[in-house]
């Protein structure tokens, strides 16, 4: 017997508007040069078709800040292949990109957050504005039906009960 894989992966890049202290793109040191070109992404997208597969997880460093991501959702939903966008909904608080994202966004979205306040944000994850990434994060809450995820690290271990609580505080219905 065969196996039919369901959903795919694309990893759309290694660059990031975060600096995540337990991040897997450090070791790679964010390079913006690791970038899915356009071209690839179509090969890939040929492949995800062929196997039939009609879910498809997008996932960084950061996929907000890869210039292909806006045609790419376009491309999928073409395709009816649903996307699903793994985000630090930094960006979304960019009114332009919201607007132009509205256009074409995914089919899902699962924003993770990284700090539940200034002081976390700037200790953990070098946010660059975290009242802009509360603002991101409440837009996607308000659009898409998601909730919030986290990434437990031994960074984090002793304030889980304060993530949750910003986490709703931006009206997440639920945490994983």
């Amino acid at each position: 017997m065969l196996v039919k894989p369901r959903i795919a992966w694309i990893t759309a890049n290694r660059s990031c508007n975060f600096r995540c202290l337990w991040c897997y793109g450090r070791g790679e040191k964010f390079d913006s040069s690791q970038t899915l070109s356009w071209e690839l992404a179509l090969k890939l997208l040929a492949i995800v078709r062929q196997l039939g597969i009609k879910n498809l997880i997008i996932i960084g460093g950061e996929p907000t800040v890869w210039k292909h991501l806006l045609e790419f959702n376009k491309q999928c939903h073409q395709e009816e292949i649903q996307t699903t966008l793994v985000t630090n909904a930094y960006q979304f608080s960019n009114d332009d990109f919201w607007a132009r994202y509205q256009v074409s966004p995914n089919d899902k979205i699962s924003p993770s957050i990284k700090a539940f306040d200034k002081e976390s944000a700037k200790k953990l994850a070098q946010i660059p504005d975290f009242e802009m990434a509360r603002e991101g994060l409440r837009r996607i809450l308000q659009k898409f039906d998601c909730g919030v995820s986290f990434v437990l690290n031994s960074f984090v271990k002793d304030d889980l009960v304060r993530l949750a609580q910003f986490a709703k505080s931006c009206g997440a219905p639920r945490i994983s």
